[in-house]
Parts: C-alpha cells; sequence; structure tokens
C-alpha cells in the first residue's frame, strides 16, 4: 500500500513540473527516484543464507553468466544439465539451490521405450533408467491422472522393451530383465496385476533363445505374442505364440515363420478378431514367401491369408516393419505399418494399406525419406501420421528430424510441426489432445525434456512449459532490462521461435517476445545493458544487411538496429560501462572506426564516434564495472596512468584517468568484481597475492590493498559474481571443486569476517 502512495506521489510531483528536456535534473532526480522504488522487489533478502545449507546442483559445462530477478537465479553458459538436463539456461532458487523445473518430467536413464496409458487415465514409462522426477524407478515408472508420480515403483533387473494392457487390466511386460522386486521371472516376460500393483506369476514365461519377446497384442480373450524365439513354455513356436488372458498357452495353436534372422516386431489384429496382421523382419509364413508383412486368418486354425500382400513388394534389403496400427473394419479398413524399408514406388518408411486387399495408398509417401533411415514408432490420430526414430528429412523448406507428422491430404509432411527433439524418439501416444514422447533425447520443442515430453497437438507446443532452451551453439551472455532477459549466444532457436544469436524472453511465462527480431548473422558473445540501451558484441558481421562488425547498438524493446550508431572494432568488445554520459568500452581492439585506441575507448552515445583514445595502461583488460562512485578496471594489468599496479584498479567515476587506488596485487586474470557493505571480492583465475595463495577468489576490505587471509578456493577459472545475501554470493565458472568440496560449475560462498 505504502509503494502504491509512493507512486502516486511521484505522479502528482511529475505533472507540477514544467515540461523540459529528459537532461532536466529535477526529471532526472524523479525518474531515479521511480526506478529505485521500483526496482525494490530485487533488493536482497534481510536475513542472510548459508552456503552449506544449499546445496547448489553440478553443471557439466561453463557457467559464463548469471542475472539475478528477485529471489531467482537465472544461469547461463555452455552446459547440457544442472543436476539434470536444463541445456544453456536454468532457473535456480537461490533458497535451496533448487533448480525450477517447470512441471517437466525428467527421466534419468538411457531412454523411454514404450508409453501406455490405462483405464484409469494413468500413464506408464517403460524402458531403461532409474528415476523419474528425481524418484527412483527402476525401469517401470507410473504417472497419476494429475500428473503427479504414484508410489507404484516395482524394480525390474532389466530393460523393458514394450509392455501391453490387457482386457482383465493386467499389463504384459517384454524385454531383458529376469526379476521383478527380487521375484523371479523367466526371460523377459512378466505380469502386473494393475488393481493390486502384484506381480502375476503366471505369466512367467521361458523362451529359447531368452528375452526373444518383442510385441504383444491382444483379439478378442487370446494374447499374442511375437519374437525371435523357436520355443516357448517347452513348445516349439517360431517366433509366434497364443495365450489366454490367464498366461496358459495355446497348445494346438502354431503357424510356421521363418527367414534370417527373422523375427515378429510388430502384432495387430482386425476389428472382427478374425485376422492377425504380422510385421517384422521374416521370410516366409506357413511356407509361403510372405517377407515382412502378412496376415494370418485366426478364425480357426491359423492359415495365411493367401490375398494378402501379392500387389507389393518390399525393393530392398534389411528391411523391418516395427509397429502395425489397423484403423476401420476388415472390409473397408487400413493397415499402417512403419518402419525400416523401402517398397515399391518409393513408399519408404510408412504404408498404407487396405486390409481386406492389400493394396497400398501412394498417397502416403515421405517425400525424401531414405531406407537408411529408422523409424521405430507410428502414431494415428485424426487422419494423421506421426513418426518417431531417428532419422531426418531434407526438402526445400528445411530438415525435419526424429519426430514428423504425416498430412495425407496434402500428400506431405505438415511442415509446421517441428518439435525437433535432440535424439531418438523411441515410443508415441497421443493422450487427452497431448503426443505423448518418450526416447533418448534431452530436449523437445526448445524445452528441456529429458527421455519424456508431451506435446500439445492443438498449440504445437511442448505442454507445461515456462523457461524454453535454445537449440544449437550455447549461451554466451545474457541481461536484464526490464522483467524481460535479452540472452546472447551461437543458439539459433528458442521453444519454437527461430530466434538467430540473440533473444528476448520473459522468465516468469518462458515466452519469446516474437516482436524482438534482430537479424544477425554470427555469435553474439556479449549483452550490455547501458542504463537502458542495449549494445551487443560479438563474431557477426552484419545486422539487418547493414554493416556491423563484432560491434552494434539496437532497440531493446523492438531488437531494430540503430543505425546513427556506428563504432567499427576491428577486434572483440569484451566490457562496456556507461561513463559521464557516453560508452566506455574495453576489448581487444586497436581501432574503433579507423581511429586508433588501444584496448579501450570512450565513444559517443549516439553516433559512435570515438571521444577518448588517451589512456596510458599496460596489460589487458577483461572487465569493467561502476560501483558506487568508483569504476572498477580489470584483467592483467601491470599499470595505469604510469602507476604500477597488478591486476586491478579503481578510478574515480568522474574521471576514469585518476586513481582512487591501485587496490589489492594478485598474479593472474581478474574477470569479475563484486562489493557488499564494506567487503569485496574479485575472481577470475589468480593463484597468488603476495605471500597468500589464491584459488581464483580473493576477499578484502573496501579501500585496502591486501587480501584477507581467509580466501575461498576453487580449481579452476571463476567468470562471474552474482550478490545472494548479506553476505552471502553464488560464482560460476569452469571449476570442479570449491572451498575443497566437489561443485561443478555453480556455488554459493560467504564473505569472511
Amino acid at each position: 500500500m505504502m509503494r502504491i502512495y509512493f507512486l502516486f506521489l511521484l505522479i502528482c510531483l511529475q505533472c507540477s513540473f514544467t515540461k523540459g528536456s529528459k537532461d532536466d535534473p529535477r526529471n532526472q532526480l524523479l525518474f531515479l527516484l521511480a526506478f529505485l522504488n521500483l526496482g525494490a522487489t530485487t533488493e536482497q533478502p534481510q536475513t542472510d543464507i548459508d552456503p552449506s545449507t544449499v546445496a547448489f546442483p553440478q553443471t557439466n559445462g561453463v557457467v559464463a553468466s548469471q542475472v539475478r530477478i528477485g529471489d531467482s537465479l537465472y544461469v547461463i553458459g555452455e552446459f547440457g544439465s544442472i543436476g539434470f538436463p536444463t541445456d544453456k539456461y536454468a532457473e535456480l532458487k537461490f533458497s535451496d539451490g533448487s533448480l525450477v523445473k517447470n512441471k517437466q518430467i525428467l527421466v534419468t536413464g538411457t531412454q523411454v521405450n514404450k508409453i501406455l496409458v490405462d483405464g484409469s487415465g494413468r500413464t506408464y514409462l517403460l524402458g531403461l533408467f532409474t528415476a523419474v522426477d528425481d524418484q527412483t524407478r527402476t525401469n517401470i515408472a507410473r504417472i497419476n491422472a494429475d500428473g503427479t508420480i504414484s508410489s507404484f515403483a516395482p524394480s525390474v533387473n532389466g530393460q523393458i522393451r514394450t509392455g501391453y494392457i490387457l482386457s482383465n487390466n493386467k499389463m504384459i511386460l517384454v524385454g531383458s530383465f529376469n526379476a521383478i522386486d527380487g521375484n523371479a521371472t523367466t526371460s523377459g516376460i512378466a505380469a502386473i496385476d494393475l488393481n493390486t500393483d502384484a506381480v502375476d506369476t503366471a505369466w512367467s514365461r521361458a523362451t529359447t533363445p531368452t528375452n526373444s519377446v518383442f510385441s504383444v497384442t491382444q483379439v478378442g480373450s487370446a494374447v499374442y505374442l511375437g519374437g525371435f524365439f523357436t520355443t516357448i513354455d517347452g513348445q516349439t513356436r517360431t517366433g509366434l505364440a497364443k495365450y489366454s488372458l490367464t498366461g496358459v498357452i495355446d497348445s494346438t495353436w502354431s503357424i510356421s515363420i521363418t527367414g534370417t534372422s527373422f523375427s515378429i516386431n510388430a502384432l495387430a489384429g482386425s476389428s472382427d478378431g478374425t485376422r492377425l496382421f504380422l510385421g517384422g523382419r521374416f521370410d516366409t509364413v506357413a511356407a509361403t514367401v510372405r517377407p515382412h508383412l502378412a496376415s494370418v486368418d485366426i478364425s480357426g486354425v491359423p492359415t495365411l491369408d493367401a490375398g494378402f500382400g501379392t500387389n507389393f513388394t518390399f525393393s530392398a534389403t534389411n528391411n523391418n516393419v516395427v509397429k502395425l496400427i489397423a484403423s476401420g473394419n476388415l472390409s473397408d479398413g487400413s493397415l499402417y505399418a512403419c518402419g525400416r524399408f523401402s517398397s515399391n514406388g518409393g513408399l519408404n518408411g510408412l504404408l498404407k494399406v487396405s486390409q481386406a486387399s492389400a493394396t497400398v495408398d501412394t498417397n502416403y509417401k515421405i517425400p525424401s525419406l531414405v531406407s537408411a533411415n529408422n523409424i521405430v514408432d507410428c502414431e494415428l490420430n485424426d487422419g494423421f501420421v506421426y513418426l518417431a526414430g531417428q532419422f531426418s528429412v531434407s526438402f526445400s523448406q528445411g530438415i525435419r528430424s526424429n519426430l514428423i507428422k504425416f498430412d495425407p491430404s496434402k500428400k506431405d509432411l505438415d511442415f509446421t510441426f517441428n518439435p525437433f527433439p535432440s535424439s531418438t524418439v523411441s515410443s508415441l501416444l497421443v493422450k487427452d489432445g497431448n503426443l505423448l514422447a518418450g526416447g533418448s533425447f534431452q530436449s523437445i520443442g526448445g524445452a528441456s525434456r529429458k527421455d519424456f515430453a508431451g506435446i500439445n497437438l492443438t498449440e504445437i507446443k511442448i505442454t507445461d512449459v515456462d523457461l524454453q532452451f535454445p537449440t544449437g551453439g550455447f549461451m554466451k551472455s545474457g541481461e536484464r532490462f526490464g522483467s524481460s532477459i535479452i540472452l546472447g549466444g551461437s543458439f539459433f532457436r528458442i521453444g519454437s521461435s527461430s530466434q538467430r544469436y540473440l533473444a528476448k524472453i520473459n522468465p516468469v511465462s518462458g515466452e519469446v517476445d516474437q516482436n524482438f527480431f534482430p537479424s544477425i548473422d554470427g555469435t553474439v558473445n556479449k549483452v550490455f545493458n547501458m542504463d537502458g540501451d542495449l549494445l551487443i558484441a560479438g563474431n557477426f558481421q552484419l545486422i539487418s544487411n547493414n554493416a556491423r562488425p563484432r560491434f552494434a547498438k539496437l532497440n531493446p524493446t523492438s531488437g531494430a538496429l540503430v543505425r546513427e550508431f556506428q563504432a567499427l572494432p576491428d577486434g572483440d568488445v569484451k566490457s562496456c560501462i556507461v561513463y559521464r554520459g557516453d560508452y566506455l568500452c574495453a576489448g581487444s581492439f586497436t581501432k574503433i572506426s579507423n581511429v586508433s585506441c588501444n584496448q579501450l575507448c570512450l565513444i559517443d552515445r549516439l553516433t559512435g564516434q570515438v571521444k577518448d583514445t588517451n589512456f596510458k595502461f599496460v596489460g589487458s583488460i577483461e572487465k569493467i564495472t561502476k560501483i558506487a562512485d568508483r569504476i572498477y578496471i580489470m584483467g592483467n594489468l601491470t599499470s595505469w596512468e604510469d602507476t604500477p599496479i597488478n591486476g586491478l584498479v579503481s578510478v574515480s567515476g568522474e574521471n576514469v584517468k585518476q586513481i582512487v587506488s591501485t587496490e589489492i596485487s594478485v598474479n593472474g586474470l581478474v574477470r569479475d568484481i563484486l562489493k557488499k557493505e564494506n567487503r569485496m571480492v574479485v575472481g577470475g583465475s589468480m593463484v597468488s597475492s603476495g605471500e597468500t595463495s589464491l584459488g581464483g577468489l580473493a576477499q578484502y576490505s573496501f579501500g585496502a590493498t591486501t587480501v584477507s587471509a581467509s580466501n575461498p578456493s576453487c580449481n579452476r577459472e571463476i567468470n562471474t559474481l552474482q550478490t545472494i545475501g548479506k553476505k552471502t554470493f553464488s560464482v560460476g565458472g569452469t571449476f570442479s571443486t570449491l572451498n575443497s568440496k566437489t561443485q561443478m560449475g555453480l556455488g554459493l560462498i560467504q564473505f569472511s569476517e
């Protein structure tokens, strides 16, 4: 309430001022008061945080930058995980070190092979993994209908390849395991009664070879198991067997299947229960040549449907049908087959076949998909076919990989569907308007999703996404502009938005600002917020077809190039601050717009013209920052204005050539500095200060020239420092130990007393 009153008072005061320029001191003061008041929500917490009670997760790469908003710490860099996959960008709650996971379900392990849904709306993940959403789950997990993780947690001692839920609510599991919860099963076949969650021991079955069942389906009251076995339950069966719902083999039912490395990998039944469709890798069925796809009459003694499969042929070797979907009735329905194959007429990876006549629908022809591509699952929904696997499709409108949507009305792919999973998608299932995908990917749809994700088929976006993640390359830098963060790097997409090298996001909703779209042709290494102005530096040459090598000024609202600003350095720009109304920039350049200025230059805020180059120093500068009434200049410096220094100097905020203090003397490179009350800390790759050994971090009292006796240490470089509490700060870099404890890339420590 006080804040509302304060803002109201400011508005009233503003109205009482006469109109003047933006440089009117009264307007500047009023703006400053409003800015400080509105920014109060991001001030440091009144109580400090004890690092010993906070466990920041481990990173697997470089932390390059940190942005703090409220009680969230946004971490940016070249990493693929923080505790688990976050892909270059993550939000942490620094009060407890927890990663904000944005309601995604993350799977720890190798992959999800199969997704099932029971009659109660519960989802099952089957595969090879050890945890789901940080809870121990061994190769099987259940997600409740409300999206929470179920306590259901049987331990399966091997990979589950696939599964099937029978009409009596028993879930058949097949794979390379031989025990569940320590109870012995045999040869990778088991069942769990979903009414009681108990293992149904009646379904334990022995096969030769072991672990050789690959497919399960129910037709009527019978259950069919397919694979590459030659015996099962002690009876001779070549790849196909029939069971009752209670797990009893039909001792009279048998049909021969042969082939080199034969295997029944896909089964589907006709709607009237009289046909069983077979797909896989085989040559003959019932001593008749029927490679890879066949229909068996199961209304009585099993016999081959002789009229099925005579009017098309597979045209390449190493074919494999991995899934069959029967749709409609036997008289007028279709059978969809997907897998790794090619057939006559260039029909690759997907076939739509008449159930009755086996006539192939030539509309189902995926463009530019070759037989070498590996499709491992498919799903039919609303007339569209979704195909998953490890493949790519290249065509004039771009590349689609690992998950695609085929639109038969267009006889082509649906190009608007492009979730671009980072790796293999192994399983698909449509549930409640969402396409559930499982596999071995790290991200999908621009969001960090480890092996499991849901895609909203209406809005074509990943479900429950707050933060969206970049695809390709890395994050290099980030700065806060109002309630948004502008990110720079080598990425080419964020979420479903094509954002190359620079993007503006809302960190709360994760939405990408679609109106912010600069056209940049190379990596952005640095983003600078210069009192509301946006400067960028990197390896680019052109912005909106205008020559701006390495350095440019953009409109922070739209991303449009500020054309009148032309500062053209011949090397990298590493750091910039606002100094006396203009920009003071440092880097590895020797000239800006052909005016000599070695590593440090004052340039005009509006035009980019050089205003001052007369700075006397020896060494290199990594960063310039302004704290209170001082400017800190750091790097690998040995002198400043003819005064010997070693790494760090502070100068007057009004006169950068006037030394306030030579600060501490360090041996090594200084990259960042921060101040809290009368304490200072610098970070970099320093190894010593006088007689004091350093491990990348040095603490000292404000105004002092010697480091504290006690300093935190790490084993590699510090890139970034961020104040968290009254005494606490976070550090990011390339280290793997912090204060003699294992801590990868990101940590939390306190100022020494």
